[in-house]
């Protein structure tokens, strides 16, 4: 055999080795980035479950994190529309480029890693800004929106290392068919296997947080009576003479309660006459954006004072007052529309010539943490015909409501 045809021959057999390397190496990355796209629909999709259903987690006494608090900020929307809906979409377009780049070679599989690494660094841009938004202004950490955060990070990386690879070779042309074949159907079974087990997490985890929703609370009431938890007559709403007793244990500045307290509301309507209901200051005073709970609370308790309890809460719980109740001045504006002296209020709020008034939201206080053992916001306890008490969330109480032992009194 001739030398220069040994050197000819080898020096293909690289070539052909580095070119088969860099399709197997591109392949591998592109399947990484079909697992971590479908890690990101489900992290999506619970937050985007929990959006729909109105399945949160509640303000914890004790949360030094809150996914609530961030969800329901102004953050946690894009035009009026949840970022959890915006960040399924935008994970969906990955997996749908990182299955047409798996078919795809040249200047297609380019193009498509391309469009996938700015969308990457856009969805990355956004979850950055949600973080220190969340950290930074609301002191908050979201566990989900943080494993987004990372997840995109991880495919902006990944669709970085794909196009370092420039774009992937073309196979020869007798091996062609063969390597495209068995690269999509490789494809096709990571895909279906990452499908499968995002399903059935998405379904395990979306029926636990409805579960739970939807049941009883843990809450120790034994021997707890509905008429020892209203002592004070200004606050009942409805008929005193109903038989069904709903007591709502909130916090004026927690999100979840404001977003539940109008959705209540109807169910008072819907039931007017059927149903009486009561309201427990549990103001959380010690986490970040809940400065001002107890302010909130007094001023409500000098409303029942003056008879404008409910009117002042329906005011201060309205979704157009979400940013003046986070300033003083803001709640004595509300105050003031409620009808409420300001001049005398102010008088009152001072604790050192006048302490009835925290007294009074410091006895809900403690019927919540000492008698009723409240972990959260908001916390709804049902009372039927003077029975036992029991806790729920709010879509537990609308399930409760349903009971026939309960509707009995309810038609």
């Amino acid at each position: 055999m001739v030398p220069g045809n040994d050197i000819r021959i080898e020096s293909e057999r690289v070539r052909r080795r580095g070119t088969y390397n860099q399709v197997v190496n591109s392949t591998v990355l592109n399947r990484a980035v079909i697992v971590l796209a479908i890690v990101g629909l489900f992290v999506a999709g619970i937050l985007s479950y929990s959006s729909a259903m109105q399945v949160e987690v509640p303000c914890r006494a004790d949360a030094v994190v809150s996914c609530a608090a961030v969800t329901n900020s102004p953050a946690g929307k894009l035009a009026g529309i949840p970022v959890s809906y915006v960040g399924f979409l935008a994970y969906a377009a990955l997996l749908g480029l990182a299955v047409f780049r798996g078919r795809s070679t040249g200047n297609a599989w380019q193009r498509i890693t391309q469009a996938g690494f700015w969308l990457s660094g856009l969805g990355l841009a956004f979850s950055l800004y949600l973080q220190t938004v969340s950290i930074g202004q609301l002191q908050q950490l979201c566990a989900w929106c943080l494993a987004s955060a990372v997840t995109m990070l991880a495919l902006f990386i990944l669709h970085g290392m794909i196009s370092q690879r420039g774009e992937h070779p073309i196979p020869e042309e007798k091996d062609a068919v063969k390597e495209s074949f068995f690269r999509r159907k490789n494809d096709m079974t990571v895909l279906a296997v990452m499908a499968v087990l995002g399903l059935l997490a998405f379904g395990f985890t979306a029926a636990g947080m409805t579960k739970e929703a939807k049941g009883p609370m843990s809450l120790e009431l034994d021997g707890v009576t509905a008429k020892e938890l209203m002592t004070n007559p200004a606050k009942i709403h409805g008929n005193p003479e109903a038989k069904v007793t709903i007591i709502e244990v909130a916090d004026i500045l927690c999100p979840s309660c404001r977003k539940t307290y109008p959705l209540l509301q109807e169910l008072l309507t819907q039931y007017e006459g059927k149903i009486n209901s009561y309201y427990i200051h549990f103001p959380l005073f010690n986490l970040p954006g809940h400065e001002l709970s107890i302010p909130a609370a007094m001023i409500g308790e000098y409303a029942a004072e003056k008879g404008k309890f409910w009117r002042y809460m329906d005011l201060v719980f309205s979704e157009s007052n979400e940013e003046r109740v986070k300033s003083e001045s803001g709640l004595m504006g509300i105050a003031s529309e409620a009808g409420l002296d300001t001049v005398e209020l102010k008088k009152r709020l001072d604790i050192d010539v006048d302490s009835r008034l925290l007294d009074s939201v410091n006895r809900d206080f403690n019927l919540a943490v000492s008698k009723l053992k409240v972990e959260g916001t908001p916390t709804f306890i049902l009372s039927v015909n003077d029975g036992p008490l029991t806790a729920y969330s709010f879509e537990g109480l609308k399930e409760a409501l349903k009971r026939p032992d309960v509707q009995k009194y309810l038609k």
